[in-house]
């Protein structure tokens, strides 16, 4: 994540800290440092936060604070309640008699159950909210794991490794901020990663795969599991009777567009606008 006083690079402009960023972007810097720190992607950098407003027993209020206020609860006890997932039936509970079962041993509370099982109250919450199996509710955490195209590493050191690149080089380019697709420059060796092996750029993953780099490029960023890759394009000379290479570039634009909406390949989108086309002339 980026840190105080360090440069970050944003849509290629590159800015002298993230309080620049934050204040071209309209936005808090604690709000945009969270968002980076997420790993969300820069498109959603400076969009505007999401209403805090919530529905209790039908009635819409504009923050649990109000709610509380409303209801004549104390504001803690409110938060912690919807914390720990309870239904909206019992949010007003002022007892801490909540119980939860773990492999039939009853215990009074999450808190309670994560100090039986080693680990912290807030992960164990996130996992039962996840829905993951009890067996798996005591599994220790590696805080040094990073996820990069899909694939987990177990430390930013043996990412580092796999992509023969300097562990140091590697820190900046993530603590700047930078995308994944950038944590790897034309100057490294090993671009892409795939199935073990490694590939200057997406256009040589995508001659290796024999689809189009642009259906490559859309797989990769709607965040496709790697056994779809690779894919057939369903005959990526569409209905036209050309290649994806050579469609005129506004239809692209409408097609990727399309696609993103729809959770679709870019040729299905570009045929499905190519029948819309013909049925309207």
């Amino acid at each position: 994540m980026p840190f105080k006083g360090k440069p970050i690079e944003y849509k290629g402009q590159l800015f002298s800290s993230i309080s620049k960023l934050a204040k071209l972007l309209k936005v808090k810097r604690s709000t945009l440092h969270s968002r980076i720190k997420k790993g969300l992607p820069q498109e959603e950098w400076g969009t505007r936060s999401k209403p805090t407003h919530i529905f209790y027993k039908g009635e819409k209020y504009y923050s649990k604070s109000k709610l509380a206020k409303k209801r004549g609860i104390d504001p803690n006890i409110l938060n912690k309640n919807i914390r720990e997932g309870l239904p909206e039936r019992r949010w007003e509970e002022t007892n801490n008699s909540y119980e939860i079962t773990y492999f039939g041993k009853q215990f009074r509370s999450i808190e309670k159950l994560s100090l039986f099982i080693g680990i912290k109250a807030s992960t164990l919450r996130l996992r039962i909210r996840k829905g993951w199996p009890q067996k798996r509710w005591a599994e220790k955490s590696n805080p040094y794991e990073i996820i990069y195209f899909g694939k987990i590493y177990p430390s930013r050191a043996k990412l580092a490794e796999f992509l023969k690149i300097d562990k140091a080089t590697l820190n900046f380019r993530i603590n700047s901020g930078l995308p994944q697709e950038k944590w790897v420059t034309g100057n490294d060796k090993n671009h892409i990663p795939y199935k073990n092996q490694v590939f200057e750029s997406i256009s040589h993953l995508a001659r290796y795969l024999k689809i189009g780099r642009a259906t490559l490029k859309n797989r990769i960023d709607r965040g496709l599991p790697e056994e779809k890759w690779g894919e057939p394009e369903n005959d990526a000379r569409v209905s036209t009777g050309y290649s994806w290479d050579k469609v005129p570039e506004k239809l692209k634009i409408i097609s990727k567009k399309l696609a993103t909406i729809l959770n679709i390949d870019v040729i299905k989108a570009y045929q499905l606008l190519l029948k819309e086309i013909g049925n309207e002339i």
